[in-house]
């Protein structure tokens, strides 16, 4: 097996999917925070008559992913998803954050955005290492426990950068299945007495996000 390429598996399509966007920004920007994602769904690869006018040409941009929606909120940011595009990436890139993805390309066990549905073809390992290498970063923040388990299996051997004093964060996913599995976070920060899960989900995004 060649270093960084997992086992090559049969597609539903018969495709392997290319990211659309290695990172962001694009340039280093002295960031101290790194948010990892996974890779973003096939409407945003090979099917782009599925996207709709509510989709983001952005990392998590889906309109089913309530990723920017939770992290406004949480930073408390006088912006509006997705309205307010341009003017997050401009706050990201001014404060010190860098968004990217494991994956650089993929196949598919099935027609699905699901992370457990994916099947890596090609780690974003040279990216992520040059991030690490080039920025000083404090904080890697996670979108789903799936991403950390990759990274810690496949991804972080491969990166000469990788210090292993970061402090690392696993989100709860912001995807629409994201709050069928929550008692893992619950350890983390315990939910309040009477908290329904959406509540409980944007406090712990709160939480995740602004602790030192």
């Amino acid at each position: 097996m060649k270093r960084g390429r997992p086992r090559k598996h049969q597609s539903w399509d018969n495709r392997v999917e290319t990211h659309p966007w290695k990172r962001f920004p694009e340039i280093d920007n002295d960031a101290t925070q790194l948010i990892l994602g996974s890779f973003p769904p096939n409407k945003f690869t090979d099917y782009p008559n599925r996207l709709s006018r509510c989709d983001e040409q952005f990392f998590y941009g889906s309109k089913d992913n309530a990723f920017w929606d939770l992290f406004i909120v949480a930073k408390d940011l006088a912006l509006r998803w997705p309205d307010h595009l341009e003017g997050l990436k401009n706050w990201l890139s001014t404060n010190k954050w860098i968004i990217s993805d494991i994956l650089l390309t993929t196949t598919r066990k099935k027609d699905s955005a699901t992370d457990s549905d994916l099947v890596p073809v090609k780690w974003n390992t040279e990216v992520i290492n040059r991030i690490l290498t080039n920025n000083p970063i404090q904080t890697i923040l996670f979108t789903s426990n799936w991403v950390k388990n990759k990274f810690d299996q496949e991804v972080k051997k491969e990166l000469s950068a990788f210090t292993g004093s970061y402090r690392e964060v696993v989100l709860i996913s912001p995807s629409p299945a994201g709050l069928i599995s929550t008692e893992w976070a619950k350890k983390e920060l315990p939910i309040l007495d009477g908290e329904d899960l959406e509540s409980y989900r944007q406090r712990y995004y709160q939480w995740a996000l602004n602790e030192p």
